[in-house]
């Protein structure tokens, strides 16, 4: 964006007021954007399993976590070559 100033002091207030109306411009843009993505995803059909399901879900979720840092924690302990 140029923008043409009327001197140092004055050409200062003036893009501190064009940022202002850009800033305040997009700010209101991606408040309509979210706004209307949430009315879209809002109405999207979410399936959910039941309780004891999620459970199992989230054990076996760990007990890969729980591999994966055993194999981490092999990896920084071996001794470095080179």
């Amino acid at each position: 964006i140029k923008c043409y100033t009327l001197g140092r002091k004055n050409g200062r207030n003036i893009n501190r007021r064009i940022g202002r109306i850009l800033l305040s411009y997009l700010i209101k843009e991606v408040i309509k954007s979210v706004f209307v993505k949430w009315k879209i995803v809002s109405n999207i059909p979410v399936p959910y399993f039941d309780l004891d399901l999620q459970k199992e879900i989230v054990q076996e979720i760990e007990s890969r976590f729980s591999v994966c840092d055993k194999m981490e924690e092999t990896i920084e302990n071996q001794p470095k070559s080179g």
